[in-house]
């Protein structure tokens, strides 16, 4: 929830153990994700394109209200990153 961008590089490492110990468990990656940072989860996609992703404080107001806007922006570039 510190809207962090997701680093692939440094994640891989940790996702190919996980796989390996428990290759059924579903994976989640999260980390600063909004549409604009969408791309920042792609370069892992090829080797876990089951991935789920995870976001929150980015599509949030001021106000920590959810962004509707935002959030359909999101939506949309993950439905189009995961086609």
């Amino acid at each position: 929830g510190l809207g962090k961008p997701l680093d692939a590089d440094k994640l891989r490492p940790h996702l190919e153990a996980l796989r390996l110990a428990w290759p059924t468990i579903g994976l989640v990656v999260a980390g600063g994700l909004s549409a604009e940072t969408l791309h920042l989860v792609k370069p892992l996609l090829p080797d876990f394109p089951d991935i789920s992703i995870d976001t929150e404080g980015l599509l949030r107001d001021a106000d920590d209200r959810l962004d509707l806007q935002k959030a359909g922006d999101y939506l949309q570039r993950a439905l189009e990153l995961f086609e």
